[in-house]
C-alpha cells in the first residue's frame, strides 16, 4: 500500500512545480521531499516524477496517482464532514433534551412554591 504522507508530497511537488516549493510549502527540506518522492516511486514500482534543467514534470503515473490522491482526499473529506454534521446535530438535540428538561424541573418547581 503507498504511503499516504508521501502521496501529498508528491501533490504538493505537482502543485508548486518544484521539490524546492514543495519544500517550503511543507516545511521539509528539499532533501526529504525528493527522498520522500524516491521512496513512493519505489512503492509504486514505477517513475513518478522526471527531472530535468527546468524542474520537474509529472510522468503519466504520476500524474494518475496525484488525480486519485485529489479524488480520495475529497471523498474523505466529504465523508468526515457529514460524520461531523452527524455529530453536532447529535450534540444539539442533546442539549436541548436537557435544556427541556431542565426547565420542566425549574416550572415544576416554582409551581410547589406558590401552590
Amino acid at each position: 500500500m503507498l504511503d499516504v504522507r508521501r502521496m501529498r508530497v508528491l501533490r504538493e511537488v505537482a502543485n508548486r512545480g518544484s521539490f524546492s516549493a514543495a519544500a517550503d510549502a511543507l516545511d521539509y527540506t528539499q532533501s526529504a521531499i525528493s527522498q520522500q518522492v524516491a521512496a513512493l516511486e519505489r512503492e509504486a514500482g514505477t517513475k513518478l516524477v522526471e527531472r530535468g534543467a527546468r524542474g520537474i514534470h509529472l510522468t503519466e503515473a504520476g500524474r494518475a496517482l496525484v488525480d486519485e490522491t485529489v479524488t480520495t482526499h475529497m471523498e474523505v473529506e466529504r465523508e468526515i464532514l457529514g460524520s461531523l454534521s452527524a455529530a453536532e446535530t447529535a450534540i444539539l438535540a442533546e442539549l436541548l433534551r436537557t435544556a427541556l428538561l431542565g426547565m420542566g424541573d425549574h416550572a415544576g418547581a416554582s409551581g410547589s412554591a406558590t401552590g
